[in-house]
């Protein structure tokens, strides 16, 4: 490339001409039009073939450009004129043919990732903030039962912080008043149809006990692998105490 540039600044009688005044196109000319116009259709036909294909930008688009780059050096080979319209229309197709390159790349590769992006962020603080303020004790479990995450609902009601939550197992809260059977068939549930929803006797860090209305739904991956367990109480308590009396 850097041959042909100081070929053409300081030796241009070296390159052969491509217009000749009152004649037209040179023969050298026409031929790498159509060889440039080739090498675009070439393109054409793989873009083609990458639209049956997920990319990481808008294949669509690119191929109206390439193919409105390929008209332009077709244009490009009709002039007689430097003001002849088919100049003209070459360069208008060029010109539009850049739009869709903008489209393609920038838009689909760099804007509307970033469009997403923030989307995603809003949706996440959203997310957090619903966990920070929810009525609801929420304790978040990874696969094996280990606590990742509680919120102030859960410190309220139990009375252990979230540092003390995070790495135990939520048999912390055990009561006593379950049976082993209880928990198996929670479990069985949660395995089978990833949901289960019940009424469960906890105890506080103090040690007063307590009722919770209790319902535990599994998360999972894009391929269906359960990855965490999000349970969600409500302190019942004070109902229970009254059908009680």
């Amino acid at each position: 490339m850097s041959t042909l540039t100081i070929i053409g600044l300081f030796y241009p009688s070296l390159i052969p001409s491509t217009y000749v005044e009152e004649q037209g196109l040179t023969a050298f000319k026409i031929i790498n039009e159509y060889c440039v116009a080739a090498i675009y259709l070439s393109v054409c036909i793989r873009l083609l073939y990458l639209m049956r294909t997920s990319q990481p930008y808008d294949v669509v688009s690119l191929f109206v450009a390439v193919s409105l780059m390929s008209m332009s050096e077709i244009f490009f080979t009709l002039y007689s004129d430097m003001t002849d319209s088919f100049n003209l229309l070459g360069h208008i197709y060029k010109v539009i043919a850049y739009g869709f390159i903008y489209k393609s790349i920038f838009i689909t590769s760099i804007v509307k990732p970033y469009e997403e992006l923030s989307k995603t962020r809003k949706e996440l603080l959203l997310a957090a903030s619903v966990f920070s303020h929810a009525g609801e004790s929420i304790i978040i479990t990874d696969m094996t039962g280990i606590i990742v995450d509680v919120n102030g609902t859960f410190t309220t009601i139990t009375g252990f912080s979230r540092e003390e939550a995070i790495g135990q197992n939520p048999r912390i809260l055990k009561s006593g008043r379950q049976s082993p059977e209880f928990y198996v068939d929670m479990w069985q549930a949660l395995l089978e149809e990833g949901y289960w929803s019940g009424e469960v006797w906890n105890r506080r860090k103090n040690g007063e006990v307590y009722a919770v209305m209790n319902t535990i739904s599994a998360v999972y991956d894009e391929q269906g692998v359960t990855t965490h367990y999000v349970s969600l109480g409500n302190d019942i308590t004070p109902i229970k105490e009254h059908q009680e009396q």
